[in-house]
């Protein structure tokens, strides 16, 4: 169960840096 939270927690954290780095982008 741990690693399986860690997993979603890992990709959730990468959707949402990926989604700032876009959002930095169109500002920039």
């Amino acid at each position: 169960e741990t690693n399986g939270n860690k997993s979603e927690a890992a990709r959730r954290l990468g959707i949402t840096r990926k989604t700032l780095q876009n959002k930095l982008q169109k500002y920039q």
